[in-house]
């Protein structure tokens, strides 16, 4: 073993960087901000702090850390419109730049690369070849590397991550499209839906769903109808509900009009707003009226 690879080795004493690799890998890209958020969610996030403190901290009082500061900055009588603004752009700030340190060192050691997205000001980061033969080298499960992103859905595959990243949050396991889809042969005459990710909550899988178009609604209805039929990838698992996260409040109106014609009561929908803003407890609508919040599953 050269000195190059015992290095990289040694780089590796946070089991943190093999999760951020995988991560990115199954996500296919990701910005600086959605590591950050995933990764560095609270105030003290380090795993060698929280183990000399004797344990590490649940979800449930990361994400209250998160919202407690947020509030803290936010209903200070003593700071006025703009340094709100400014507070809470440095507690962003900070969780930046405790990302982009060790994503600089994943960088220089060629496990990830930068790219600069034509239309996007912000850079995106992917896993490089060399990525993905680490982590094999360390016997992890790993996707096939995928260099190229599809700009015609980039926007969406976007979305995807940051839904994915407050369904961890929260401690659902999530299974992604690219996960579902590895080894299987979909076209043709395979009509089985594939969801864009699969929640599994202490009682449920869920298939999740995230919409930044309009389809027509012929086309709605027909994927309602494939979820109510159990038409959809053998690799999802089995569905038993299914949340739709609309762009905004008049799709979702729309949506569950359509949903309801299906003949199920297994179907969720909330808009993307509405899960950045409250998170866990994101209030759902079903088709019949009844409602519950997104850490019920």
């Amino acid at each position: 073993m050269n000195r190059g690879i015992r290095m990289r080795k040694q780089l590796f004493a946070q089991e943190r960087d093999m999760s951020i690799l995988q991560f990115v890998l199954e996500q296919t890209f990701v910005t600086l901000d959605q590591i950050a958020l995933r990764f560095w969610l609270g105030v003290d996030d380090n795993p060698l702090t929280a183990r000399l403190k004797g344990r590490c901290r649940t979800a449930a009082e990361k994400i209250g850390d998160y919202f407690a500061a947020i509030e803290s900055i936010q209903f200070d009588e003593n700071l006025s419109r703009d340094g709100r603004k400014k507070e809470l752009a440095k507690l962003r700030e900070n969780r930046r730049s405790a990302a982009y340190r060790r994503i600089l060192f994943l960088q220089k050691f060629g496990l990830v690369k930068r790219v600069q997205m034509p239309f996007d000001r912000e850079r995106v980061y992917q896993v490089t070849p060399s990525g993905v033969r680490f982590l094999e080298e360390n016997d992890l499960e790993v996707l096939p590397y995928k260099g190229k992103i599809n700009l015609s859905t980039y926007e969406h595959e976007k979305r995807v991550t940051d839904v994915r990243i407050i369904s961890e949050i929260i401690d659902y396991n999530w299974l992604s499209c690219r996960e579902m889809m590895s080894g299987q042969k979909i076209g043709g005459r395979d009509t089985r839906r594939v969801p864009d990710g699969v929640l599994e909550g202490e009682s449920s899988r869920v298939a999740v769903e995230i919409e930044i178009s309009t389809k027509r609604k012929e086309r709605y209805e027909k994927i309602f109808r494939e979820y109510v039929k159990g038409k959809y990838i053998e690799r999802s698992g089995e569905i038993d509900c299914v949340l739709y996260v609309c762009k905004s409040p008049e799709q979702k109106s729309r949506l569950l009009k359509y949903a309801s014609a299906a003949g199920s009561e297994h179907f969720w929908f909330c808009t993307y707003r509405e899960l950045e803003q409250t998170w866990p407890e994101t209030i759902l609508d079903g088709v019949k009226g009844q409602q519950m919040q997104f850490n019920e599953f």
